[in-house]
């Protein structure tokens, strides 16, 4: 796991994608991605 955020909307996936290029990884990188949309 790298990155939990709340919300499910557009910010969200920006503030993962900010986060991750704070962290130098560039999208090109990404080869799965797990998200879990349940109202826990």
């Amino acid at each position: 796991m790298i990155y939990v955020n709340e919300g499910k909307g557009k910010q969200a996936v920006q503030a993962i994608g900010r986060h991750l290029q704070a962290k130098g990884a560039q999208a090109e990188q990404i080869q799965q991605v797990s998200v879990e949309l349940s109202p826990a």
